[in-house]
């Protein structure tokens, strides 16, 4: 097993949180036009990070222009795999988080996640 390295949080790092969480909660419901060429770079990185191989990339105008061209595919539950999200979580998120988590000592990844997730509540 690597050795934790991280044992700990600055103040520093602790008071920048809030401003991550909005950074990234904007990001969520950003309505701005993306550049297709950065996110096929993180997504390969991403897959080349999990030893899988890389998916093909698709860009649409919209939600809605997505949703149709799916619905247009005959088979579209198997063209799609059974669970998509599941898939992508086991094969690329829980990858990267695990490389993540294996640098935090254990408490300190737990109290640095309830800090992210749960920023209303005492953490002691």
């Amino acid at each position: 097993m690597p050795k934790r390295t991280i044992t700990e949080i600055s103040e520093a790092q602790e008071a920048m949180l809030p401003e991550y969480r909005q950074k990234w909660r904007s990001f969520a419901i950003s309505t701005e036009s993306i550049d297709e060429e950065k996110v096929k770079s993180v997504i390969k990185a991403a897959y080349l990070a999990s030893d899988f191989s890389e998916p093909k990339i698709l860009f649409y105008e919209s939600p809605f222009a997505a949703i149709q061209e799916i619905l247009a595919i005959d088979d579209f539950k198997t063209y799609l795999g059974k669970d998509i999200s599941g898939k992508f979580s086991k094969r690329v998120s829980h990858h990267l988080l695990h490389g993540l988590r294996q640098q935090f000592e254990e408490v300190t990844y737990t109290k640095l996640q309830n800090k992210i997730h749960y920023p209303d509540f005492p953490h002691y």
